[in-house]
């Protein structure tokens, strides 16, 4: 299975059951069975999306179904068998803005 960041898939993760998340991790990393995601909810966007670990990712962006938030402080890792179903691709853009939000998350960056 070929996994490349800023896809979304539908995966069945530790916390939060079956839900959207976001491949972070770099293409090099991808080729094995572990992939670093980020968990993906559609609840209390308009409170979450003020907040600097939270990305705001509107209806339709890499295939979501509703205005939802990727919740970049949870980034996690995903099993291949995990994965369930391939939602869409972000742009560019969106994974930058995810990928600083990791960074604000652990301290990278102020």
């Amino acid at each position: 299975m070929t996994v490349a960041p800023g896809e979304i898939y539908l995966a069945d993760i530790f916390e939060g059951g079956t839900r959207p998340v976001i491949i972070v991790s770099r293409e090099q990393l991808n080729r094995g069975g572990l992939f670093l995601a980020v968990p993906v909810t559609a609840a209390r966007v308009q409170e979450r999306k003020r907040f600097a670990n939270y990305v705001y990712l509107p209806a339709g962006s890499g295939g979501l179904r509703e205005d939802s938030v990727a919740v970049t402080h949870l980034a996690q890792p995903v099993r291949e068998a995990s994965l369930q179903a391939k939602w869409g691709q972000l742009s560019e853009a969106m994974l930058s803005q995810v990928l600083i939000a990791i960074a604000w998350s652990i301290g990278l960056v102020n």
